[in-house]
């Protein structure tokens, strides 16, 4: 797999959130390291698997730092990212 240094550098428990810039993605940890990388938002959504969940094309959100902020907006540690219409159900009733 392409993202297996990845895994190894950063343990999913402290990847806050994956966000997906354009051609790039960031992944954003809780010790406040970030990496760069070139895969796409969905590889990582299905390596991270189910404490991960997308709440937006761009976003990918780790469940245990998500804080429902509004029926748009997730807070994850001090970045407030919006929730598109078609994942607020979801969410919802996730948190």
């Amino acid at each position: 797999s392409t993202l297996f240094p990845y895994t190894t550098l950063f343990r999913s428990s402290i990847i806050v959130y994956v966000e997906s810039c354009d051609t790039e993605l960031i992944v954003h940890a809780s010790d406040g390291r970030s990496l760069n990388n070139r895969t796409g938002i969905s590889q990582w959504e299905a390596l991270l698997g189910p404490g991960f969940i997308r709440i937006h094309r761009a976003f990918l959100v780790n469940i245990k730092y998500a804080k429902l902020e509004s029926q748009d907006t997730v807070s994850v540690g001090d970045a407030k990212l919006p929730v598109s219409r078609q994942y607020q159900k979801d969410l919802k009733d996730l948190l």
